[in-house]
């Protein structure tokens, strides 16, 4: 039995694809506008499909069951320049445009939850009515992965679309890990338990940023990270530091 075809766009450096391979789908097309992204997507995945480029220059995709997307942030994101009218915010319009062209069974997008609150919401509703436009069922919630067994504390939007002319309903998983459940939280010790001690020079020595600090990011080893943003100067190396 062939495996389905996966379309995967605003890729970056793979993380989502290697996911969808391993959960048995075949990448046959993705695509980023940032080299360095395209190049640790190619190193991270063997049989990496990446084209890198501006994704409105492209008209011609494979035929594949799911496309998924997980679009810049910066103008929303908690951690970003929260411009409400950054031009980036507006590249849902060419996920929607692929997810007519490609016509897939789902749909799947992932972004940060910020998209969902205050002034962002207007975002969230405009793709949520485009994509029902399009000819899906959209269903949206905000989930968070140490809820699923990762064990750092990241609150992310989810929209996830069925095309309408197939008769299946989806429902979000439920909480696997924590309360309510019988698992406890992965903390970050059991994360990194056995791994080697990283040599001097091998990882940054640049001072710990204000910005870690100022957004209470102190967490023992006996629990979760809090969200690592996007920067190594942010990454906490040893809670250590500031007691356990």
């Amino acid at each position: 039995m062939s495996r389905p075809r996966a379309i995967s766009l605003f890729s970056g450096c793979g993380g989502s694809d290697l996911a969808l391979e391993r959960a048995g789908f075949k990448i046959v097309w993705s695509n980023d506008i940032w080299g360095v992204a395209c190049e640790t997507n190619r190193l991270n995945l063997k049989s990496s499909k990446i084209v890198e480029g501006d994704i409105r220059r492209f008209d011609d995709f494979p035929d594949a069951e799911l496309v998924v997307g997980c679009y810049p942030c910066q103008g929303y994101s908690q951690g970003g320049l929260r411009d409400p009218d950054a031009p980036v915010n507006y590249l849902y319009r060419e996920f929607d445009r692929v997810l007519r062209m490609v016509r897939p069974r789902a749909f799947v997008v992932e972004n940060v939850n910020g998209m969902a609150y205050g002034k962002n919401r207007v975002l969230l509703n405009n793709q949520v009515y485009r994509y029902r436009l399009a000819g899906y069922r959209v269903s949206w919630k905000v989930l968070n992965a140490k809820d699923y067994g990762v064990a750092q504390s990241r609150r992310r939007i989810f929209l996830v679309g069925i095309r309408s002319d197939i008769a299946a309903i989806y429902s979000f998983p439920k909480p696997q890990y924590g309360p309510g459940t019988k698992r406890s939280y992965r903390s970050q010790r059991e994360a990194i338990a056995g791994m080697p001690s990283w040599p001097k020079g091998k990882f940054c020595e640049e001072t710990l940023h204000w910005y870690y600090l100022s957004r209470n990011r102190r967490r023992p080893w006996g629990k979760p990270s809090p969200c690592i943003v996007g920067h190594w100067r942010h990454v906490l190396f040893s809670p250590g530091l500031f007691g356990h």
